[in-house]
């Protein structure tokens, strides 16, 4: 799982059996290289990272859902853009490294959704991230979603930083066509354990996927109540994986319209 809710990087992945049917559906990968020397080392939200270009910002902002496409409880939150052309690996111990994209890489956003949430009540609500990278070429985006594929195999636990892991993570599948004209797709699920402030453990559902130069990357998580007074998480994962698959959906249909 690369996505911190407190911090969100680019892409997602993560988990370290391959045991299920679903896992080898949702990790399209052979051959996918997961090292590049184009992504330089960085601290975690280091801003030493390559400027982004205002176009392409553009472009994707018009294809990245909004507030209001994830439901009412969603628009009535807060929204935040961050377009910092980062993402993260997991290294051989399984903690995440940050990663400036290569330096010609024309841009990537990231669009953090937070529903609304009683700022009083324990814990923390419901979130949603989208976001899509787009590379100078197809190498570049092809060893991006392969960092995320090379935690999917490695990683049964994964250690954002001191303050968040995940854990329990599993491949799923999506509905058969939901990722039609992408490769490199991984899928999962998992719990978000967050330890520093307002903390509590959440359910989460992710996907990322590449089309040619562009990753998109779609994350939805429960809140952390939901997991509190419901143990048996069967009927949160449901809910999580239509609406990580709406949101998917609706990102690859606006794609070719985006023009990136």
């Amino acid at each position: 799982m690369l996505i911190a809710v407190a911090a969100l990087p680019l892409a997602i992945g993560g988990c370290s059996s391959a045991s299920s049917a679903g896992s080898a559906a949702a990790t399209r990968t052979a051959g996918t290289p997961v090292e590049s020397a184009e992504f330089a080392v960085v601290a975690l939200d280091s801003e030493e990272v390559p400027s982004p270009n205002r176009d392409v910002l553009q472009a994707i902002k018009g294809m990245l859902p909004s507030a209001a496409d994830w439901g009412p409880r969603f628009a009535g939150g807060d929204t935040e853009d961050v377009d910092d052309v980062q993402t993260v690996r997991y290294d051989a111990s399984c903690r995440a490294v940050g990663l400036a994209m290569p330096k010609d890489t024309p841009a990537s956003l990231t669009r953090n959704l937070w529903a609304h949430y009683d700022k009083d009540a324990p814990g923390y609500g419901p979130f949603a991230m989208v976001s899509v990278g787009v590379y100078a070429n197809e190498a570049a985006a092809r060893a991006s979603a392969g960092f995320v594929a090379d935690a999917l195999r490695r990683c049964p636990v994964q250690y954002y930083d001191d303050e968040v892991q995940y854990e329990r993570i599993e491949a799923i599948a999506l509905p058969a066509g939901t990722d039609a004209g992408f490769v490199e797709v991984a899928a999962e699920r998992g719990d978000y354990n967050y330890t520093g402030e307002s903390s509590g453990v959440a359910r989460y559902a992710a996907v990322t996927a590449r089309q040619g130069k562009v990753v998109v990357s779609v994350y939805v998580s429960s809140g952390s109540e939901e997991t509190w007074s419901e143990p048996d998480t069967s009927r949160i994962d449901e809910a999580l994986k239509a609406q990580l698959v709406d949101g998917f959906t609706l990102m690859a249909a606006r794609l070719p319209q985006a023009g990136i």
